[in-house]
């Protein structure tokens, strides 16, 4: 994997930390823990080692021995929630476009059925409703968009702060519904994939409507959320494919349109690591990535990350989640234990009622909603840290990744605390080359890169 290293405006010494500790405190809870050799950071050239601990990076000279660590041991203490604060509710499976990765389009049994609003309500109830956060999935929502309102008028009064979310493909979005959104203080992800050729071909439209594609379709639906002021909450994300990997050519054109205005945010991830996650093996021999395949994705990203450096000294913020969210864990020095609260902060409900401990629906029901959550269903899913996940304890970078997704490990490993490894590969190159990225920044340039923090509509629920 050997290629250009990505260069940058701070001076290089021997050995130098890359991220002193903000204000001279570590910001987490720790316990002292023995010193030993830190680890070196993999796939780069340029040596770097990290403390997966305290995520101290070191910038090292060739041949320079490890640096120790800090001495210190993550503690996070363990906690519980009586009720989850994070629900997603699968309003409707039927939808206007036939995306080629859509897992509901390649689950025959998940094509049937509408929500109801009482079934909603009844959800709604199940959760903590001092803090709620609902999201709205499908299919496409926008087709049962009276029955989301009517949800949100009713959480409103149910619940002392709820906060609503929508994942849509924006092409049935118009001045009502984004009124109404905006009124509401709804976020809004709109799937997008990137240029109109890599989009149309991986999400044509179900039924011909005249000569507009669902690229220009989405694009009148972003128009109408700028139009309307929602574009500060707005997250476009786009799936790429193995077909079609050309993850710079899908951050630019996002951030493009992030930069006219009709979007604040910008996820771009492999479909194995989408909600529309490819679990026909048909379709995951052809779109989806073996462990191999994703490694040959390096050059992919290193192109991804020369277009994130050349922005950044452009004076541009660059958007891009996993770029961003690792960013800021590394130069806050901020670990996370884990990256999402399946089955314990945040739960799915499908059509039928039925309780899912992700929205992507994994492995069997935790419950109904007409007789409640089985908690033997839902044990494997209470501890979410990444502590009982195989390697995770002894991985690298593993407080800077939080343990990867548990849905995706029952889907491509049928075991939930068993690391998918396509998606190990792949965060790991992106970490490492965050690492590298980081190093070569002035202090102006990492401010605008850490700013744009990420924070933006994900499907993942509260850790």
């Amino acid at each position: 994997m050997a290629s250009e290293p990505l260069s940058g405006g701070r001076s290089r010494s021997v050995t130098r930390c890359v991220n002193p500790v903000p204000e001279g405190a570590l910001p987490f809870p720790h316990y002292p823990a023995p010193k030993r050799p830190t680890e070196r950071v993999p796939f780069l050239d340029r040596p770097f080692a990290v403390d997966p601990e305290s995520l101290a990076v070191w910038e090292l000279s060739e041949g320079s021995p490890l640096p120790e660590t800090e001495g210190v041991k993550v503690n996070y203490p363990w906690f519980h929630l009586e009720r989850p604060t994070g629900l997603c509710l699968s309003v409707t499976r039927a939808c206007n476009l036939a995306c080629r990765y859509c897992f509901v389009m390649n689950r025959p049994e998940l094509r049937e059925g509408t929500m109801t609003p009482e079934t909603a309500l009844k959800a709604i109830r199940l959760c903590d409703r001092s803090g709620t956060s609902i999201s709205f999935f499908g299919g496409e929502p926008l087709l049962q968009f009276e029955m989301i309102k009517s949800v949100v008028e009713a959480a409103e009064w149910m619940c002392e702060r709820p906060a609503f979310h929508l994942t849509t493909n924006a092409t049935l979005m118009d001045d009502a519904k984004a009124e109404f959104l905006e009124q509401h203080g709804a976020a809004v992800l709109v799937s997008l994939d990137g240029p109109p050729e890599i989009h149309n071909r991986n999400r044509p439209l179900a039924a011909r409507r005249g000569a507009r594609s669902s690229y220009d379709l989405t694009m009148a639906g972003l128009e109408t959320l700028r139009r309307h002021g929602l574009s500060p909450r707005v997250t476009v994300r786009s799936t790429y494919t193995k077909e079609c990997p050309d993850i710079a050519a899908q951050l630019e054109h996002l951030n493009d349109l992030c930069d006219q205005g009709f979007a604040g945010h910008v996820a771009v991830e492999p479909v194995s690591s989408s909600e529309a996650s490819c679990v026909d093996p048909r379709v995951a021999a052809t779109l989806g990535f073996t462990e191999d395949e994703a490694r040959g994705l390096w050059e992919e990203y290193r192109r991804a990350f020369r277009w994130a450096l050349d922005r950044v000294k452009a004076r541009k913020r660059v958007r891009w989640h996993h770029l961003n969210h690792f960013a800021w864990r590394v130069v806050t020095r901020n670990p996370s234990p884990s990256e999402c609260g399946a089955g314990k902060g945040y739960i799915g409900i499908d059509p039928q009622g039925r309780i899912f401990a992700c929205h992507r629906e994994p492995g069997q029901p935790i419950g109904h909603l007409d007789l409640g959550v089985d908690e033997q269903a839902r044990a494997i899913w209470l501890e979410n840290r990444l502590h009982l996940r195989q390697k995770c304890p002894t991985c690298w970078c593993r407080f800077i990744c939080g343990g990867g997704c548990r849905a995706e490990s029952l889907e491509h490993e049928q075991d939930y605390a068993r690391p998918y490894g396509a998606a190990c590969v792949i965060l790991q190159m992106v970490i490492a080359q965050t690492i590298e990225l980081l190093s070569g920044l002035t202090d102006a340039q990492l401010r605008l890169l850490v700013k744009s923090d990420g924070r933006g509509v994900t499907p993942h629920g509260p850790a």
